[in-house]
């Protein structure tokens, strides 16, 4: 019955993505299919990268925050579409404090909902000044949840120096990109050596992330679908950035930043096969084909205790 929901679950998430970015971030396809993001939306699905989220039952929180993430997007802009629903836009709060109490990473939702409003429904930020008041009372409760969970930023140094978690959490965003491209090396139990402030390590990741967020901006006006996934992949992995957690690394917390991934990486394929088609799409199938295979391999190492542990 666990796999069985979690499988109806992960590809239920895939459907809310596909529908929420559809009919949203691409309106001129809201009579038929939205290709650009079908191609996502499966990518998303076939990742190798998600099958902790799925297949580990200590990781299903990561799953049922995403899933309520994205219904409660759908519902937003559903309410402020056009005309304000109010029935809609209360289910979105609703859906809000329900993946709240999930996992405390939805408290992504706020900006996210700011950052799709502005590349895809607030024509590049012209009327978003207007919409402001619908994003209020969301904000509203990602303060009252900051105080809440104020000791978590302020516990003594001595549990990890800050000195010593800034950094190392922004190599393991690097890491993170490095397994949404190239899947190889997952495991359960990641071993990430601390870094110190001004390591090798630590200062090449500043750069690597400093030149991609550059880049996020100079592609906003031009290519504003790989900008979009760009700036969601960050701002889903910030809460890490501000949260000491026992492990500095896990591949479920990648999971709703996997999103931004899968749009960019659809983005990227859309533009190259207006010039290369027939190569891009035979591209695409292969690539698709890949992250199916890996993650049937990748669930097979779940089907022991010792097999998960011998590959840990």
């Amino acid at each position: 019955i666990f796999h069985f929901f979690y499988f109806f679950q992960q590809t239920f998430n895939a459907f809310l993505f596909y529908v929420l970015f559809a009919r949203y971030a691409d309106p001129e396809n809201r009579t038929g299919y939205s290709i650009p993001y079908i191609l996502a939306a499966v990518i998303f699905l076939l990742h190798p990268i998600n099958t902790e989220s799925v297949t580990y039952i200590s990781s299903r929180s990561s799953s049922l925050s995403t899933f309520f993430v994205l219904s409660s997007m759908l519902c937003f802009f559903r309410a402020t579409e056009n005309r304000f629903r109010l029935p809609y836009y209360l289910m979105s709060v609703l859906f809000f404090m329900i993946g709240l109490s999930t996992k405390e990473a939805a408290i992504v939702l706020p900006p996210l909902l700011l950052l799709f409003d502005y590349f895809f429904t607030s024509d590049s930020g012209r009327v978003l000044r207007s919409r402001l008041k619908y994003h209020v009372p969301f904000l509203l409760l990602t303060i009252v949840l900051l105080l809440a969970y104020i000791s978590y930023f302020t516990r003594p140094e001595a549990d990890r120096p800050w000195g010593m978690h800034i950094p190392t959490e922004l190599s393991v965003i690097v890491e993170y990109g490095k397994l949404l491209f190239v899947p190889l090396g997952l495991t359960i139990d990641h071993d990430v050596a601390p870094l110190s402030l001004f390591s090798g390590r630590a200062v090449l990741s500043y750069a690597m992330l400093l030149t991609l967020i550059v880049f996020a901006l100079f592609l906003k006006k031009k290519k504003p679908t790989i900008s979009f996934g760009l700036f969601w992949f960050f701002i889903s992995l910030s809460p890490f950035l501000v949260i000491r957690l026992n492990d500095f690394m896990a591949e479920r917390w990648v999971y709703t930043a996997s999103i931004g991934f899968a749009v960019g990486v659809s983005g990227v394929a859309m533009w190259a096969a207006q010039f290369y088609r027939k190569t891009m799409l035979a591209v695409v199938v292969i690539v698709l084909v890949l992250l199916g295979a890996l993650t049937v391999m990748r669930n097979q190492v779940y089907a022991t205790p010792i097999l998960l542990w011998e590959d840990a």
